[in-house]
C-alpha cells in the first residue's frame, strides 16, 4: 500500500521490533540449551547431532515460527496518507476526529455532497489507510452521497497498534456511524455502510453489534478467520504442506493469547445470518487472497435481505474496475 512515512511510528515500530528480537534471541538460546541437554544423553556422536538438529528444528517450527507469524500479523507498521481528497480529486473535506467506546481516537475525512441528505461510512482494507481508498470517495460522490472515510485502529493516523480482524474494529465503525447520525444529523435511514476486505468484516460485526445502518455493502470480505489463517500459512512456500495445519493452529493460539479472546469466535460467518438489513455481498471470482467461496458462505442459502454479486474477472478488490460495479451498487441502493 502506498503512503507517507510517519516518523513517530518508525520509532515505535523499531522499539517493538527490538523487543521482539530480544525475545527471539532468548528463545533461540533456550532452544539451543534444550536441544543440547537432550542430545548429550546419546553416546553416538553422529546420532547425537541428528537428535540435536531434530529437536532444534521442532522447537523453531512449532514455537518460534507461529509466534513470529502471530506477532507481525496483529501488530503492523502504520502508513501515513500520501494524498487527501482535495489534492487528488479537488473535493473539499473536513478533518474528523472520532472517539470509540473503548477510548481510542481515530482520524478521518468527511467529504460533503451539496444538496444530498445521504451519507456513507467507508471501511478500508487491512494494512492500508484512508488515502489508499480515495477512489471510493470518487465513486460515492458520483452516487450523490456525503462520505466519511477514516483510519481503523492500528492504521494510518489513528490510535492503537493492535488489530483484531473486526472484533474491536466494530467500535470504530460504530463511532463513524454515530458521528454522521449525531454530529452531522443524518437520519439512520439515509446512512449506508461500505467495507472492503477487513473493513467489510468489521462492518458485519458492527451491524450485528447494533450500528443502525439502513443498508450495507461488503466487497472482498472474508467469512472465516480460520480460512484467512490458512491463506497466510499457505503463502509461506517453505512450510511443508503436512505442517501447515499445525503451524496455523499454534499461530492462532498465540493470537488468542495476545488478544485475550478466541478470535475465531468473531468470524463473520458466525453472525451472517443475524444481519437483517439489506446487504450486498461483492466478490471477485479470481480472488486468490480471499476466495470467492467466502462470499458464497456469507450469502448462505440466501434470504430476502441479501444479494450476491460475483465479478467474473475480479481479483482481490479489483472488482471496482468492473464496468457493472457502480450500476450494481446504484441498483441495490435504489431498491
Amino acid at each position: 500500500m502506498q503512503g507517507k512515512v510517519i516518523w513517530k511510528e518508525v520509532i515505535v515500530y523499531l522499539y517493538f521490533f527490538s523487543s521482539v528480537s530480544i525475545i527471539l534471541f532468548l528463545m533461540r538460546a533456550s532452544f539451543k540449551k534444550i536441544a543440547e541437554s537432550i542430545s548429550k544423553k546419546i553416546i553416538d556422536l553422529r546420532f547425537q547431532k541428528i537428535v540435536y538438529l531434530t529437536v532444534a528444528a521442532f522447537l523453531w517450527t512449532f514455537i518460534l515460527l507461529p509466534y513470529i507469524l502471530a506477532t507481525f500479523t496483529i501488530h503492523r507498521p502504520k502508513i501515513g496518507d500520501k494524498y487527501d481528497p482535495e489534492t487528488l480529486f479537488m473535493f473539499k473535506y473536513e478533518k474528523v476526529s472520532l472517539k470509540t467506546q473503548d477510548g481510542l481516537h481515530l482520524k478521518g475525512w468527511f467529504i460533503p455532497k451539496k444538496n444530498s441528505n445521504k451519507a456513507v461510512v467507508i471501511g478500508h482494507g487491512l494494512g492500508a489507510n484512508k488515502s489508499n481508498f480515495l477512489s471510493l470517495v470518487e465513486l460515492w460522490e458520483a452516487l450523490n452521497y456525503n462520505v466519511l472515510i477514516f483510519d481503523f485502529r492500528g492504521h494510518g493516523e489513528s490510535g492503537g497498534h493492535t488489530i483484531s480482524f473486526g472484533y474491536k474494529e466494530k467500535y470504530d465503525i460504530r463511532s463513524a456511524f454515530d458521528y454522521l447520525n449525531k454530529e452531522k444529523k443524518f437520519l439512520a435511514e439515509n446512512i449506508v455502510g461500505y467495507g472492503v476486505s477487513f473493513g467489510g468484516a468489521s462492518l458485519i460485526q458492527a451491524v450485528n453489534d447494533g450500528a443502525g445502518f439502513d443498508k450495507m455493502i461488503t466487497d472482498s470480505s472474508f467469512a472465516s478467520i480460520d480460512t484467512m489463517a490458512d491463506k497466510v500459512v499457505e503463502r509461506m512456500g517453505f512450510v511443508p504442506v503436512f505442517l501447515r495445519e499445525s503451524i496455523k493452529d499454534l499461530g492462532l493460539a498465540y493470537v488468542n493469547l495476545e488478544l485475550g479472546f478466541n478470535i475465531d469466535n468473531s468470524s463473520p460467518i458466525r453472525i451472517s445470518d443475524k444481519i437483517k438489513i439489506p446487504w450486498l455481498i461483492i466478490h471477485g471470482k479470481k480472488d486468490v487472497l480471499i476466495p470467492s467461496q467466502e462470499a458464497i458462505s456469507l450469502y448462505g442459502q440466501g434470504s430476502a435481505n441479501k444479494q450476491l454479486y460475483l465479478v467474473d474477472k475480479g481479483e482481490h478488490y479489483t472488482t471496482i474496475d468492473d464496468v457493472q460495479y457502480i450500476y450494481q451498487i446504484r441498483k441495490f441502493l435504489n431498491q
